[in-house]
Protein backbone atom coordinates (compact mmCIF):
# COMPACT_ATOMS: atom_id res chain seq x y z
CA UNK A 1 0.00 0.00 0.00
CA UNK A 2 1.10 3.51 -0.73
CA UNK A 3 1.74 6.07 1.99
CA UNK A 4 0.47 8.84 -0.28
CA UNK A 5 -2.31 10.91 1.13
CA UNK A 6 -5.09 12.38 -0.97
CA UNK A 7 -6.29 15.94 -1.22
CA UNK A 8 -9.94 16.36 -2.22
CA UNK A 9 -11.22 19.56 -3.86
CA UNK A 10 -14.90 20.48 -3.55
CA UNK A 11 -16.43 23.53 -5.20
CA UNK A 12 -19.66 25.12 -6.35
CA UNK A 13 -22.01 23.71 -3.73
CA UNK A 14 -23.92 27.03 -3.65
CA UNK A 15 -25.57 26.42 -0.27
CA UNK A 16 -28.27 29.05 0.21
CA UNK A 17 -30.65 30.10 2.96
CA UNK A 18 -33.55 28.05 1.54
CA UNK A 19 -35.77 31.14 1.42
CA UNK A 20 -38.83 31.23 -0.81
CA UNK A 21 -38.88 34.61 -2.63
CA UNK A 22 -42.11 36.59 -2.83
CA UNK A 23 -42.47 36.11 -6.57
CA UNK A 24 -42.03 32.33 -6.54
CA UNK A 25 -43.26 29.27 -4.73
CA UNK A 26 -39.81 27.67 -4.90
CA UNK A 27 -36.72 28.41 -2.85
CA UNK A 28 -34.14 30.37 -4.81
CA UNK A 29 -31.28 28.02 -4.16
CA UNK A 30 -29.11 25.94 -6.43
CA UNK A 31 -28.69 23.20 -3.85
CA UNK A 32 -32.00 21.36 -3.46
CA UNK A 33 -32.99 19.57 -0.22
CA UNK A 34 -32.19 16.16 -1.74
CA UNK A 35 -28.78 17.39 -2.92
CA UNK A 36 -28.17 18.90 0.52
CA UNK A 37 -28.66 15.43 2.02
CA UNK A 38 -26.32 13.92 -0.57
CA UNK A 39 -23.70 16.55 0.31
CA UNK A 40 -24.09 15.80 4.02
CA UNK A 41 -23.60 12.07 3.35
CA UNK A 42 -20.54 12.78 1.19
CA UNK A 43 -18.92 14.98 3.86
CA UNK A 44 -19.55 12.30 6.49
CA UNK A 45 -18.02 9.70 4.17
CA UNK A 46 -14.88 11.83 3.62
CA UNK A 47 -14.39 12.01 7.39
CA UNK A 48 -14.04 8.21 7.50
CA UNK A 49 -11.59 7.68 4.62
CA UNK A 50 -8.14 7.08 6.07
CA UNK A 51 -5.98 8.12 3.11
CA UNK A 52 -7.65 11.51 2.64
CA UNK A 53 -5.50 14.05 4.41
CA UNK A 54 -6.89 17.37 3.25
CA UNK A 55 -10.12 18.80 1.84
CA UNK A 56 -10.08 22.12 0.02
CA UNK A 57 -13.41 23.95 -0.23
CA UNK A 58 -12.64 25.75 -3.46
CA UNK A 59 -15.15 28.54 -3.86
CA UNK A 60 -18.89 29.03 -4.04
CA UNK A 61 -19.52 26.84 -1.02
CA UNK A 62 -22.26 29.22 0.06
CA UNK A 63 -24.15 31.59 -2.20
CA UNK A 64 -25.24 35.09 -1.27
CA UNK A 65 -24.45 36.63 -4.62
CA UNK A 66 -26.98 35.45 -7.21
CA UNK A 67 -30.40 36.43 -5.96
CA UNK A 68 -33.42 38.18 -7.49
CA UNK A 69 -32.83 41.92 -7.78
CA UNK A 70 -35.95 42.64 -5.71
CA UNK A 71 -34.73 40.50 -2.78
CA UNK A 72 -32.06 41.28 -0.21
CA UNK A 73 -29.53 38.45 -0.42
CA UNK A 74 -29.11 36.29 2.67
CA UNK A 75 -26.17 36.87 4.96
CA UNK A 76 -23.70 34.07 5.56
CA UNK A 77 -25.03 33.84 9.10
CA UNK A 78 -28.56 33.33 7.72
CA UNK A 79 -27.31 30.59 5.40
CA UNK A 80 -25.34 28.87 8.16
CA UNK A 81 -28.19 29.10 10.68
CA UNK A 82 -30.94 27.97 8.30
CA UNK A 83 -32.64 24.88 9.81
CA UNK A 84 -32.52 23.22 6.38
CA UNK A 85 -28.72 23.42 6.40
CA UNK A 86 -27.99 22.36 9.97
CA UNK A 87 -27.10 18.75 9.12
CA UNK A 88 -24.75 19.59 6.25
CA UNK A 89 -22.92 22.19 8.35
CA UNK A 90 -22.74 19.74 11.27
CA UNK A 91 -21.12 17.24 8.88
CA UNK A 92 -18.68 19.92 7.73
CA UNK A 93 -17.74 20.73 11.34
CA UNK A 94 -17.25 17.02 12.05
CA UNK A 95 -15.08 16.70 8.96
CA UNK A 96 -12.93 19.65 10.12
CA UNK A 97 -12.46 17.94 13.49
CA UNK A 98 -11.00 14.87 11.73
CA UNK A 99 -9.24 16.24 8.64
CA UNK A 100 -7.47 19.38 7.49
CA UNK A 101 -10.09 21.56 5.76
CA UNK A 102 -9.29 24.78 3.91
CA UNK A 103 -11.94 27.29 2.78
CA UNK A 104 -11.10 29.41 -0.25
CA UNK A 105 -13.96 31.72 -1.28
CA UNK A 106 -15.18 32.09 -4.85
CA UNK A 107 -17.21 34.79 -6.54
CA UNK A 108 -20.53 33.70 -4.96
CA UNK A 109 -19.13 33.71 -1.42
CA UNK A 110 -16.41 36.32 -1.87
CA UNK A 111 -17.72 38.45 0.98
CA UNK A 112 -17.29 35.75 3.61
CA UNK A 113 -14.63 36.69 6.13
CA UNK A 114 -11.99 34.85 8.09
CA UNK A 115 -13.80 35.96 11.25
CA UNK A 116 -17.05 34.34 10.11
CA UNK A 117 -15.29 31.07 9.21
CA UNK A 118 -13.31 31.07 12.47
CA UNK A 119 -16.46 31.68 14.53
CA UNK A 120 -18.86 29.34 12.75
CA UNK A 121 -16.44 26.60 11.65
CA UNK A 122 -13.70 26.02 14.21
CA UNK A 123 -10.89 23.99 12.71
CA UNK A 124 -11.40 25.19 9.14
CA UNK A 125 -8.56 27.30 7.77
CA UNK A 126 -9.68 30.37 5.82
CA UNK A 127 -7.37 31.07 2.91
CA UNK A 128 -8.98 33.93 1.05
CA UNK A 129 -5.88 35.57 -0.39
CA UNK A 130 -4.02 32.66 -1.89
CA UNK A 131 -2.17 33.31 -5.14
CA UNK A 132 0.04 30.24 -5.43
CA UNK A 133 0.36 27.03 -3.50
CA UNK A 134 2.56 24.06 -4.19
CA UNK A 135 0.38 21.00 -3.65
CA UNK A 136 2.65 18.37 -5.16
Amino acid sequence: MSDRKKCIFISDMHIGAKRVPRESRYAYDWLSPSRTKMLEDFLRYLATVKDIEEIVLLGDIMDNWVYPVYEIPPTFEEIIESPDNKHVFAALKDLAARKKVIYMPGNHDMLITKECVDEKFPGITFDGNITHRNIL
